[in-house]
């Protein structure tokens, strides 16, 4: 047990992460989330300019690409949870991908096409007895 310095509750050893020295964080991960909640809020418009800068997104691309090599199992499980998430909620990029297997290749889709292949796509789903 370890006592929260952020909360002041006790709480389980599971509950803190560890630092870079191997050493437990002193605020437990329920209060860090909301703290970096809070912070990504307040900061919104400063974090997407940086997150927008070129030299940023290939840092952020090749960190993801390490990641995913390491953990090959867990990256194939996120993409699937990924692409099953928008194939549910029939997505833009979803349906732009169904478009391009159908061979309509277009850069831009008009957003009235997307709602009526949308559309199309429901339909087709209550007739066929699934979820809309």
């Amino acid at each position: 047990m370890k006592l929260c310095r952020k909360c002041g509750v006790e709480k389980p050893l599971d509950k803190f992460r560890e630092n870079s020295r191997g050493y437990l964080c002193s605020p437990c991960t329920d209060c860090r989330s909301i703290s970096n909640k809070t912070y990504r809020k307040n900061h919104f418009e400063r974090l997407k300019k940086i997150r927008q800068h070129p030299e940023q997104r290939k840092r952020d691309t090749a960190s993801t690409r390490r990641w995913q090599a390491r953990n090959p199992e867990k990256a194939r499980a996120l993409e699937l949870a990924k692409n099953h998430k928008a194939t549910q909620n029939l997505s833009d990029f979803y349906i732009k991908s169904l478009l391009r297997k159908a061979g309509i290749n277009k850069e831009v889709v008009p957003s009235w096409f997307l709602e009526s292949y949308r559309f199309y796509l429901k339909a087709k789903r209550l007739i066929r007895g699934g979820d809309a």
